[in-house]
């Protein structure tokens, strides 16, 4: 019971701490997007017309930047451009951070992506240090407006939540065809690809995991897997997002119908059961963790909690030293 008390404690003290110095820094009004400025797919409620694309990410696309060195590892920076335009110039270009062996990269690649508010790249090294020496590289995808994606003036994640409904239907699409394009490259370059995501990441990661066939094995953490319920479930942080999409005229059923596209927990996987592990966290006031549960069972997928909140769950590096662990065993 006191370690309950405690990791929810921490969950509602950072919700506080993240309403007050993230979402509503600078007192920013909410992102607006008109519906005019959507495609009409994106209110089809229909998943196949809402990520569908024509595009094929090449080798060309791809503008290489900063590259690091240690006795351990190669960290190399590229980007490219994303497919869906919004307002903002920063989030247009996809950020991404490839760590490999010195000298040598792997025919294997685990792609992976972070929660809101990142403003470090800390975990998926992590994860990096325990898989290289198995043979796995590791590639981390910036999401639309966080990390180095973050507009000027804004905070990492402030315009992922801070929007109305329809700039948040935009950022969830964004978010996974960036994901997916790069995916696609990997697998079109005869790599071996494997998904890992934390909190949002672990969102992206289920939901291209389903949109794609031979994927490895999949690693989620604390993933919200139906995105409208989770705006009822969610607890503090939520309130982020509430004054921005209260501003258009929708009831509940009709934002349940056109963020269905964004819930992975109504799809099936394409990956094979026992190549999946959901990680959860027991005392998690950001993401339900019954609907987690829920779904590994249905759809017979592996799951381990954690006893923490969400906050500890996604902020401590030992769940990616596990995880690393799991995939040398694996290898």
């Amino acid at each position: 019971m006191l370690l309950k008390i405690r990791e929810n404690l921490i969950d509602e003290a950072v919700s506080a701490l993240l309403l007050r110095n993230i979402f509503r820094y600078r007192n920013h009004p909410p992102a607006y997007l008109a519906p005019t400025n959507l495609p009409p797919a994106c209110f089809s409620g229909c998943r196949e017309e809402f990520y569908a694309t024509n595009r094929q990410l090449n080798s060309e696309d791809l503008r290489q930047g900063q590259r690091n060195v240690s006795a351990d590892w190669e960290r190399r920076e590229f980007s490219f451009e994303s497919e869906v335009r919004t307002p903002f110039a920063e989030s247009n270009r996809v950020l991404c951070t490839h760590w490999s062996k010195p000298g040598h990269r792997n025919k294997r690649i685990i792609l992976g992506m972070d929660g809101i508010v990142q403003f470090r790249d800390t975990w998926f090294q992590t994860l990096a240090e325990q898989v290289l020496d198995a043979g796995w590289d590791v590639v981390m995808m910036d999401a639309p407006f966080n990390h180095r994606r973050t507009p000027a003036g804004y905070r990492p994640g402030q315009l992922i939540l801070r929007g109305n409904f329809y700039h948040f239907l935009n950022v969830g699409r964004q978010s996974i065809l960036d994901l997916k394009s790069l995916a696609e490259f990997y697998q079109r370059q005869g790599m071996e690809l494997a998904l890992v995501g934390v909190s949002l990441g672990g969102w992206a990661v289920t939901t291209v995991s389903q949109l794609l066939n031979h994927i490895q094995f999949l690693h989620a953490v604390t993933p919200p897997l139906e995105m409208s319920w989770m705006l009822r479930e969610g607890g503090a942080i939520v309130r982020a997002a509430w004054s921005g999409l209260s501003q258009d005229s929708l009831d509940w059923e009709q934002m349940q119908f056109q963020m269905r596209p964004l819930s992975p927990y109504h799809y099936p996987l394409t990956v094979k059961p026992q190549q999946v592990c959901f990680h959860t966290a027991r005392y998690d006031r950001f993401v339900s963790t019954e609907r987690i549960v829920e779904y590994a069972d249905r759809v017979g997928a592996g799951s381990q909690e954690w006893p923490r909140g969400h906050i500890k769950a996604t902020c401590r590096r030992d769940i990616a030293v596990e995880i690393g662990r799991q995939i040398r065993d694996r290898s």
